[in-house]
């Protein structure tokens, strides 16, 4: 066996996300999709901006980026609505909910996204993301996709309640690492 290594982990990350997109419908339509493309979507992507992802938090913002440019031009009027919130130290809202968004906005605001270093407030990002979902619209599919290596200096106990309250919500939850180095309990 050899130790996988980072474009090993983004290979398989850009299997999952193409897998995703098609799954709620979002990727390009084809007739086995019909279904599913008129499904309203709200995401949250939440993307850990602390010093423990220094190495690896340009492909992180990289797969966040694809993951909005993936998502048709169209759908950003009236099927899709996302929001990004960053965390390190604090968690912050860098996109909010809006309808109706424009993809060229969305993409260069995640693009804009800086690491910030600092502590990594793991459960607060959590916490903060669930506080977007309060907003989501009605009938919408909940999806959160939080992009991380695990660590977080919040106690333990405060990661799995963050994370109890994240399942209780109802979302599809996709946990994205690229490090080596994940931290995993």
């Amino acid at each position: 066996f050899r130790k996988p290594n980072i474009s090993d982990g983004l290979r398989l990350v850009m299997l999952w996300l193409l897998a995703f997109l098609c799954l709620v419908g979002l990727a390009t339509p084809t007739a086995s999709q019909d279904a599913c493309s008129s499904q309203l979507v709200d995401l949250v992507i939440i993307l850990d901006t602390s010093s423990s992802v220094e190495r690896i938090f340009q492909t992180q913002r990289e797969i966040a980026q694809r993951i909005v440019r993936t998502i048709p031009s169209g759908d950003y009027r009236n099927r899709v609505s996302v929001a990004v919130v960053r965390f390190h130290g604090a968690a912050v809202v860098e996109i909010p909910f809006a309808s109706p968004q424009k993809k060229r906005q969305v993409v260069e605001a995640v693009s804009k996204i800086r690491l910030t270093g600092g502590n990594t407030a793991s459960a607060h990002g959590v916490r903060l993301g669930l506080r977007q979902l309060r907003s989501q619209r009605s009938g919408t599919k909940a999806v959160v996709v939080i992009i991380s290596d695990g660590y977080s200096y919040h106690p333990w106990r405060d990661v799995v309640q963050a994370g109890q309250l994240l399942k209780e919500s109802g979302a599809d939850v996709y946990a994205i690492t690229v490090s080596n180095y994940y931290f995993y309990p």
